[in-house]
């Protein structure tokens, strides 16, 4: 299975995912079509297994709840100022 994940007119991101009794090999492809010779190349590879998967999913998941809860909390109220402390200088005698 492969899913473009970003795309602009001079760069595309896609991930490739392919399952085998060996595991799922996870590949991160990047395609430069403005290049003087365009071609994929793979930035990232790896095998992993389902459990493995499923932590990669979750952690994806939290992200993108944390930044969602995020957008969607008020914004804090403003803070006043504090009333000016007190200066207490020390005398020192000058020669």
């Amino acid at each position: 299975m492969r899913v473009t994940i970003q795309a602009t007119p001079a760069y595309e991101l896609s991930i490739d995912l392919h399952t085998s009794a060996h595991g799922h090999s996870l590949r991160l492809i990047s395609f430069v079509p403005t290049a003087r010779r365009p071609e994929q190349q793979v930035k990232f590879q790896g095998l992993f297994s389902t459990a493995e998967l499923g932590l990669l999913r979750d952690a994806l998941s939290q992200a993108l709840e944390l930044e969602l809860a995020q957008a969607q909390a008020p914004a804090p109220a403003p803070v006043r100022d504090a009333a000016p402390a007190e200066v207490t200088r020390s005398a020192s005698p000058v020669r």
